[in-house]
């Protein structure tokens, strides 16, 4: 998991100070992220399961997947209409946001981001991964709507 969060790193840090950014390269970083963060939640939620022989586990793993998904089309859908010239999302253009649900936002995306791995460790030494299954499943719930709620705000007349 840390290999996969550094290599997931350096490669859009080399090619951003190289400056061999492309589209497909945004697009398949984006997409290998949610699958990786999904199949994470759900093989997290069988082993769970499988371990305290309780299905609570696996449906937490589920919805948790289930939420990544939705926030992955989300993203997908600003990142197309940005490439349009619409209105950038602020929370989702990695710009500073400028009210307290913006920047709620902000800050949970980049702390997940970019601790997870480490968190995982932890979590894991100590054998208590699982608490990750409620707090991903209404985190992952959470996020998206709260980035769909900031997103409608936009159009608010």
């Amino acid at each position: 998991m840390i290999c996969g969060y550094v290599l997931d790193n350096c490669d859009g840090d080399i090619a951003r100070a190289k400056n061999l950014r492309s589209k497909f390269g945004h697009y398949f970083d984006s997409v290998t992220d949610w699958l990786v963060d999904s199949a994470f939640f759900l093989c997290l939620g069988i082993g769970a399961s499988a371990h305290r022989d309780q299905s609570v586990w696996l449906w937490l793993g589920v919805i948790t997947a289930v939420g990544a998904t939705v926030s992955y089309f989300l993203e997908l859908r600003h990142d197309l209409a940005a490439a349009r010239g619409e209105k950038a999302d602020p929370v989702n253009a990695g710009t500073l946001p400028g009210n307290l649900s913006e920047a709620l936002v902000y800050i949970f995306r980049e702390l997940t981001r970019a601790d997870f791995c480490f968190i995982v460790l932890a979590l894991a030494y100590y054998d208590v991964a699982w608490v990750l299954l409620p707090l991903g499943a209404v985190g992952a719930q959470a996020y998206w709507l709260t980035s769909l709620f900031v997103s409608w705000r936009r159009f608010h007349v």
